[in-house]
């Protein structure tokens, strides 16, 4: 896929268009703490069986780094007869493939790793209900775990406000039946982007904590490729939090009439993970505005249920499904049908063009294709890595 500045350029060579560019940013300082020292305090008083949750590659958290960063301490430990097992934290999503894993894990893909399988319940124990009524299912190897290290991202997310921290547990090492519930409370209004507080979404993952096992918890969370935050598992996040908001957050003038959405690896792996950049790219978008997203999509489109959700049923049907008879997945055909109100969306990308017609959005093979039928006097915003960064407009 073409950089940004191609594409930039290809944008800038159409007489029909004016380029709204972002607001100046204060540059930011990279954060580390020293995670080497605090790796070293927390494994001191451990012993036994350490599992380390990573997350999977629909993710961009740079975790082979981290290990490296960490790997003398880690190494020393284990060498004392104390046992490492990884799980990857997939969710619902499917297991990690073993080339997966090794870009995952880097030095240590040799260890003894363990894809997360929510389907299978009796890999699971209950541990309680959340005071909003979730019921807790947890995979038995976290809970049997005399120690726990976390390896996640922070990064603003469209429902749960943000990723990273508690997302550890659930959805990701959570039974199906768990994140199920958890997730339909994705539909309700406060469910939103970088929104935590009264988030009922980020309350619920937040509350599962508390029903874990006194099992001692090593949090380090990431934010971009370069700043870390290691504590507890709250601390690190609310941290990591307060440094993402600035450093995912860039700010426009004016809303557009065009906004161009480029979604990068690993997000752009399927249609279902790509809608993330979609609603990114209406915090600037003008309403009847047009929507471009490049996404390659290598893997289609991705549950089968969203899809046959999205063709069979107008938003007023799936605002009835979504409320009285939720499916895992079923807020995002919901909130995909609510853009496509208010926004024309287009796709370059490489899934078949009957696929996206029959859900009402535009395809197309290239940026070119798609820019042949804009509105003259289009005044456009280009977003890159669209499902990470958020676009808004100032004040």
């Amino acid at each position: 896929m073409e950089n940004k500045e191609k594409t930039a350029a290809k944008i800038l060579q159409n007489p029909k268009i004016e380029l709204i560019e972002p607001l100046a940013r204060v540059p930011l300082t990279t954060y580390k703490t020293d995670v080497t020292e605090k790796i070293c305090q927390f494994l001191s008083i451990i012993s036994g069986k350490l599992t380390i949750i990573v997350n999977d590659s629909t993710r961009p958290t740079p975790t082979a780094n981290i290990l490296r960063l960490i790997s003398t301490p880690l190494r020393e430990w284990e060498s004392k007869g104390n046992n490492i097992l990884f799980i990857i934290a997939t969710g619902t999503h499917r297991a990690a493939k073993e080339q997966e894993r090794k870009a995952i894990l880097g030095d240590f893909s040799d260890c003894r790793i363990k894809s997360h399988n929510s389907n299978d319940e009796s890999a699971h124990s209950f541990i309680g209900k959340t005071p909003l009524g979730t019921p807790v299912y947890i995979d038995k190897d976290v809970l049997s775990s005399d120690a726990i290290i976390v390896i996640g991202s922070v990064e603003p997310h469209y429902f749960a406000g943000f990723t990273g921290g508690r997302k550890a547990f659930l959805p990701g090492t959570a039974g199906f039946s768990t994140i199920e519930q958890n997730h339909k409370m994705a539909i309700l209004p406060d469910a939103d982007l970088m929104k935590l507080d009264g988030n009922p979404v980020h309350e619920d993952m937040d509350n599962a904590l508390d029903l874990l096992p006194q099992i001692p918890i090593f949090s380090i969370q990431a934010v971009g490729d370069q700043s870390l935050f290691a504590d507890d598992i709250r601390n690190s996040f609310e941290e990591a939090v307060t440094f993402a908001r600035k450093y995912f957050t860039v700010e426009y003038p004016e809303q557009a009439d065009l906004v161009i959405a480029r979604v990068n690896p690993p997000m752009d792996i399927n249609l279902y993970q790509t809608h993330k950049a979609m609603e990114h790219a209406k915090m600037v978008l003008s309403n009847g505005g047009r929507m471009i997203v490049i996404s390659r999509c290598p893997e289609g489109i991705g549950q089968d249920r969203f899809y046959k959700t999205l063709v069979e049923n107008s938003s007023s049907n799936m605002d009835k499904i979504a409320q009285n008879s939720y499916h895992l997945g079923d807020h995002k055909p919901l909130k995909i049908r609510a853009l496509l109100e208010r926004f024309s969306i287009s796709l370059v990308s490489n899934l078949p063009d009957e696929v996206l017609l029959k859900i009402g959005i535009s395809s197309y093979d290239s940026l070119e294709q798609a820019m042949l039928n804009i509105s003259s006097n289009s005044r456009a915003i280009i977003l890159d890595n669209a499902s990470i960064f958020v676009p808004v407009v100032k004040n």
